[in-house]
């Protein structure tokens, strides 16, 4: 895959992902920039990278607190329908790493 075949595929994620929850998940929060989609699992993770369940909108301010504080993350997607096991498992299939075998540019 190359990575503008990637690029797209994100695109096309980010542009669904937002258009199923149009606003800012962070509810307890003044919201600041546009919205974003935010990765559990880093967006290197090609096995779970376009799991729905492996993100979350936010917006920009909110994104870049929780990029800050992995901890309060955690936190706030336990108060928020995630359970652990669930997290446990996004992190399995993370660990299951395809990068090398099918991220490749020419």
């Amino acid at each position: 895959m190359t990575s503008q075949q990637v690029w797209l595929l994100d695109k096309k994620f980010r542009e669904e992902k937002i258009e199923e929850t149009p606003y800012c998940q962070n509810v307890t929060k003044n919201h600041s920039g546009r919205l974003t989609v935010a990765h559990i699992e880093k967006r290197r993770h090609l096995t779970v990278r376009w799991n729905k369940r492996n993100a979350v909108v936010l917006c920009l301010g909110c994104h870049r607190h929780f990029e800050d504080n992995a901890k309060e993350f955690r936190g706030w997607l336990l108060d928020n329908g995630y359970t652990k096991l669930e997290l446990k498992e996004l992190r399995r299939l993370a660990s299951n790493n395809l990068r090398d075998a099918v991220y490749q540019d020419p």
